[in-house]
């Protein structure tokens, strides 16, 4: 019993200090994704932004926040996403705005390899 209140201590001095210091829960709002009739085509979006056919008919994301250089800032580059379902699949469209497109460079990859450089949150 006497040696009780040296853990009580140890996880005052410890403990505390670590939970003062974690981070809060990254806050994430909600979205209602709506059902679409047909598939949303990227042809609807050449001239970035959806087509007078399917302008309202998409939910629309455009809060994104950064993790690279400077992780949950706010992104330096606007950016857009589409969301519709129907019955067997989620459509989701990125429309991607660049300040200087000059520099994009585009590499040859495997297809549908991009989870190692890209994470997306819903």
């Amino acid at each position: 019993m006497r040696g009780a209140w040296w853990w009580k201590l140890c996880w005052l001095a410890l403990g505390m200090p670590a939970c003062l210091l974690a981070a809060s829960p990254p806050k994430f709002g909600e979205i209602v994704i709506p059902r679409v009739s047909s598939p949303p085509s990227l042809e609807a979006f050449l001239e970035m932004k959806p087509s007078s056919a399917w302008e309202g008919k998409l939910a629309k994301v455009d809060k994104f926040t950064q993790r690279i250089p400077h992780d949950g800032e706010p992104s330096t580059q606007q950016t857009y996403a589409y969301l519709g379902y129907d019955d067997r699949n989620l459509y989701v469209i990125f429309v991607c705005f660049d300040s200087e497109p000059d520099k994009i460079r585009a590499r040859l990859s495997r297809r549908e390899d991009i989870f190692d450089r890209f994470r997306f949150l819903f």
